[in-house]
């Protein structure tokens, strides 16, 4: 469990025309003498008025487009946002419509043309390409050349206020790109900065700088008073002049973007549609109630501000709901779409991006962790890569609540660059011999993503975006991150005594970037997730025995915590449940997979003493019967 002096819980231990954000993929099963592509016949009516859509051409081969209106389809057919996509008649926003098929590997450019022709047949649809003019703030280098330096840290990129002049403001950013620094202007100079900005400078990796402006008021007050013969301000500095000190020039640049206008569009009589055959792939009204009841049952319980819901059948959403409130300042109730920080369940796909190495040969289980740090004391050199993910290096906790704390070697308000980890780290105590016992410690992962950054070149999130997030459409899936601006992200809340709560402690970006357990997701993405963890698309099936089997100890025995790679292994009543929980900064989470059923439970919370564990096995019983938890005397 993370643990530490600002919270009571963390991260915890178990209990034209392009597809947005898809890929095409093999299908197991299908044989090239029967292929299998997208038809007509796949696109009914949506099995119901949920408020929420997910997209996806999934790597296993399976389509899935769920509750989405035609304006979205186009969209996703023609690879433009959903604003792009103008004109059509009150109908093209209200009908909702499910695609779910199976489909034999074909390349992603011919699923595409195939969507859109389904389009253009069912709907009698045409459109009309119309490019739109936008304006932009090119980022650009400056004539005299720029003045920074390239980063000499490998660190995650941070960037925020540091300490200089009060008049000013003072942005300090580290291991930044200049696409990076793209992204933060209109964020943090807003008053200056209205409209979006590219990168355009060819400057290519990271760099360490600093810019300091005075604020657009403060700024224009004071070229003001010059101007009505007052002395000049040498502080008066903005935005712009704080770049022009870098060598970095903003100029305003006209673009063309495409943008697409129905021209028409026949609306299909529902009965013509049909609704996609259901099988076992609902809930009974019956089933949705007991779920329901329970839920504001619990939540009243434990104080619960807001609570996500993923029940899934091999991938396929039988139920993606939200209870209470994502904010309660601002009144914003939770949705299918609302994002909750990972926690401990962040561990399980550290533990897929290591498996992916060990499957290119990259890295190997058996071989010690000194091979990544050269540097270590001897007594490292027994623990292997393999002791690390199933928590048996022997290494002690980095994040208790002394060492976590103010006075800490790793206080979390505080930023270190990924050597000076290493570096602390090293200088832990061992508890116990490699392999001798089970004891879960948040700094093995630690140590697992600086082995996939150390492999691959890329931080661990980068690799998981690379290699898993992007191809299984995982659109809402990434490294936290306090400083974007993130659409639908929840905020996390701890208990406070009579007060009732209060909002989760910060954590400086360093301590939100480590792999155990630092990551967005919501229970749509989750779906993919569960999805991509059936067949062999994602990972072999040797792989996946691996991490869902229980680490033996030295002496043969299993762990005594039930625990693989990432995932503890267990039943319920004779069922198989392979499961992780988390908590971090006022959230937790569960994932309970229960693979013999072929069924997930998801429970996602922004309380730090919610109870997703619980709630999420009550659930999986009122789905299956024969999955009840026993009762508590």
């Amino acid at each position: 469990m993370r643990s530490n002096a600002l919270s009571r819980l963390r991260r915890q231990i178990f209990g034209g025309v392009a597809m947005v954000a898809t890929l095409s993929g093999a299908v197991s099963g299908q044989t090239r003498t029967s292929p299998r592509v997208l038809e007509a016949n796949d696109l009914h009516m949506a099995g119901s008025k949920a408020d929420w859509v997910s997209v996806g051409i999934l790597p296993n081969g399976y389509v899935r487009i769920r509750n989405a209106n035609l304006r979205k389809l186009i969209g996703v057919a023609y690879g433009v946002p959903d604003s792009a996509v103008t004109g059509g008649a009150s109908w093209v926003d209200s009908d909702q419509f499910d695609i779910v098929a199976k489909l034999t590997p074909s390349p992603r450019d011919s699923v595409l043309l195939r969507l859109q022709r389904i389009l253009a047949e069912r709907f009698k649809l045409t459109v009309r390409h119309a490019p739109a003019h936008d304006t932009v703030y090119a980022l650009t280098v400056a004539s005299t050349g720029p003045k920074f330096l390239r980063s000499a840290s490998s660190g995650q990129p941070s960037c925020g206020q540091v300490p200089g002049i009060a008049r000013q403001i003072h942005l300090g950013c580290r291991s930044n790109t200049m696409s990076d620094l793209a992204d933060i202007l209109p964020r943090v100079a807003g008053g200056y900065i209205t409209i979006p900005v590219v990168d355009r400078t060819g400057l290519d990796g990271a760099f360490d700088f600093q810019i300091d402006w005075m604020g657009r008021g403060p700024h224009d007050a004071a070229i003001a008073r010059v101007a009505a013969g007052g002395p000049a301000d040498s502080l008066a500095l903005s935005v712009f002049d704080g770049l022009g000190r870098l060598g970095l020039s903003l100029d305003k640049r006209d673009v063309t973007t495409d943008a697409l206008v129905i021209m028409s569009a026949t609306r299909i009589p529902a009965n013509a549609v049909g609704r996609a055959p259901s099988g076992e792939k609902t809930l009974t009204s019956d089933q949705l109630a007991n779920i329901d009841r329970y839920i504001a049952s619990q939540m009243k319980k434990d104080r619960t501000p807001g609570l996500a819901v993923g029940v899934y059948r091999r991938g396929e959403i039988l139920l993606a709901k939200g209870y209470g409130l994502a904010n309660v300042e601002l009144n914003v109730p939770v949705s299918a779409q609302t994002i909750f920080q990972s926690g401990s369940v962040g561990k399980q796909f550290a533990s897929a991006a290591v498996m992916l190495l060990v499957e290119e040969g990259k890295i190997r289980l058996d071989e010690s962790i000194v091979k990544y740090f050269p540097d270590a004391p001897g007594w490292w050199k027994p623990i292997l890569v393999k002791n690390l993910l199933s928590h048996t290096s022997g290494l002690a906790e980095y994040e208790t609540g002394e060492r976590a704390g103010p006075k800490g070697e790793f206080y979390l308000r505080l930023d270190f660059t990924e050597a000076e980890l290493i570096k602390k780290v090293e200088a832990l105590p061992m508890e116990a011999k490699p392999g001798d016992v089970w004891n879960y410690r948040n700094t093995n992962y630690l140590l697992l993503g600086i082995i996939i950054h150390k492999v691959t070149g890329k931080h661990y999130s980068d690799f998981l975006q690379e290699r898993v997030f992007k191809p299984w459409g995982m659109t809402a899936t990434r490294l936290i991150s306090d400083a974007d601006i993130i659409p639908n992200r929840a905020s996390g809340y701890e208990p406070n005594g009579p007060r009732g709560i209060r909002n989760q402690d910060f954590v400086s970006p360093t301590f939100n970037s480590t792999a155990d357990g630092t990551l967005y997701f919501n229970v749509l993405d989750l779906a993919k997730w569960d999805e991509a963890l059936y067949g062999t698309s994602l990972l072999t099936q040797s792989s996946l025995d691996r991490m869902w089997t229980v680490f033996p100890l030295n002496d043969g025995k299993p762990n005594p915590s039930n625990y693989g790679f990432g995932w503890s292994i267990s039943a319920v009543n004779g069922h198989r449940l392979i499961e992780h929980g988390g908590a971090w900064q006022g959230f937790t989470c569960t994932i309970s997979r229960f693979p013999d059923d072929s069924l997930t439970v998801v429970v996602l919370t922004n309380f730090a003493a919610g109870s997703p564990g619980q709630i999420a096995h009550a659930i999986a019983g009122f789905v299956n019967a024969s999955l009840a938890p026993a009762a508590r005397p």
